[in-house]
């Protein structure tokens, strides 16, 4: 697993993380307009699918679970661990809680209303173009996987038995095989991202979801048995949240300390240049 504590100090990772930064306040070029309209008409069609196919016998919840659980993930999915490219978020506590209290063949569904609810301030204030939604619609196909395992099982119940454990596990296994599938075709096709560099970053990624995985489960059990458990999980999300202000401020100087250095090279560069052309040129090749 990458050191995560480095990461920022990485060249291509630092290259990768200031240019996703910068998307992030702009609107889509073509190639990435056409990528994300495809991934997210592709979603919407799968979900649709799995929704209206065979339905599980689980029943829906109170409309108060369902809110409070949408909105908990959206709660996790802005605090962002950034990985080059790519984006860490702590859902996966809140993914394994839907998929056991929720019927599993909504739970993609609820997973894009709770993204798309997590960045609703940034679009309705402009800070973020609108069109930009098309990245949260277009990534949210890692919820299929473990919602289609559910389903094929209809909807095992939340418990600590061999049988759960065991169609949770494959169904973090297709989760994670269908993210780094989708993730590494869409960063490629959009940004020319290679799938070896998105790929480099997904130990991170998964490590997190595995880690928080039983902890989701463990909060599903308690949440069958009372659901003011839902409760639970928001106290670890508030820590979390901490950590990823650090990690934010770290990175946010690194990169600061970094075209500082850039700036002050290429500047000396100059100077030097205007005195000796080969040896100024030969500096900023250097510093390439």
């Amino acid at each position: 697993m990458p050191d995560s504590t480095n990461t920022a100090f990485d060249p291509e990772t630092e290259r990768l993380l200031a240019e996703a930064r910068e998307r992030g306040k702009r609107s889509f070029s073509r190639t990435e307009r056409l990528t994300y309209w495809l991934s997210s008409f592709g979603f919407i069609a799968a979900a649709l699918g799995l929704l209206l196919g065979q339905a599980t016998t689980r029943s829906l919840p109170h409309t108060w679970v369902v809110v409070l659980l949408v909105g908990s993930y959206a709660i996790a999915s802005r605090l962002e661990f950034e990985v080059g490219s790519t984006l860490a978020i702590p859902t996966e506590l809140v993914l394994i809680e839907m998929l056991f209290l929720l019927p599993p063949e909504q739970v993609p569904l609820w997973v894009l209303a709770g993204g798309l609810l997590s960045q609703a301030p940034e679009y309705l204030s402009g800070v973020v173009p609108l069109e930009r939604a098309l990245i949260i619609v277009g990534s949210s196909w890692f919820a299929l996987g473990p919602a289609i395992v559910f389903r094929s099982f209809d909807g095992p119940s939340a418990e600590m038995s061999a049988r759960t454990l065991g169609i949770l596990g494959l169904a973090i296994a297709a989760q994670f095989a269908i993210d780094a599938v989708t993730s590494s075709a869409r960063e490629w096709t959009a940004l020319q991202v290679p799938p070896r560099k998105t790929v480099a970053g997904m130990p991170l990624v998964f490590t997190i979801d595995l880690v928080l995985a039983p902890i989701g489960l463990l909060a599903a059990i308690a949440a069958s048995r009372g659901n003011a458990a839902l409760l639970l999980p928001l106290p670890l999300l508030f820590v979390i949240a901490l950590t990823t202000r650090e990690r934010q401020t770290r990175f946010d100087q690194a990169l600061e300390l970094s075209s500082a250095y850039r700036g002050t090279a290429f500047l000396l560069g100059d100077v030097i240049e205007a005195d000796d052309a080969y040896t100024g040129a030969h500096s900023r090749d250097v510093l390439d």
